[in-house]
């Protein structure tokens, strides 16, 4: 399963080139489909491991910094 995430900060980001980007946190939560649970949560454009937590079956990652464009790869098994 993948989230994408797109950073849009930058009031200027729609009109022509992008002359700064300004990086943000992100507190994610998903919710994760019955019968499947996660068992690894990757940040694919950084290519970082994230830290996440599992409450019931809502998962919440940290995203520590998104510039442009940040992909969560959530490793799903039955």
């Amino acid at each position: 399963m993948t989230v994408h995430l797109v950073n849009l900060t930058n009031p200027m980001i729609m009109k022509g080139p992008c002359g700064e980007l300004i990086p943000v946190q992100a507190q994610v939560t998903v919710k994760i489909p019955g019968g499947f649970k996660p068992h690894g949560v990757h940040l694919l454009v950084c290519g970082l491991q994230s830290k996440y937590e599992l409450n019931e079956s809502k998962l919440m990652v940290s995203v520590s910094h998104i510039y442009d464009h940040e992909i969560i790869g959530i490793d799903l098994e039955e």
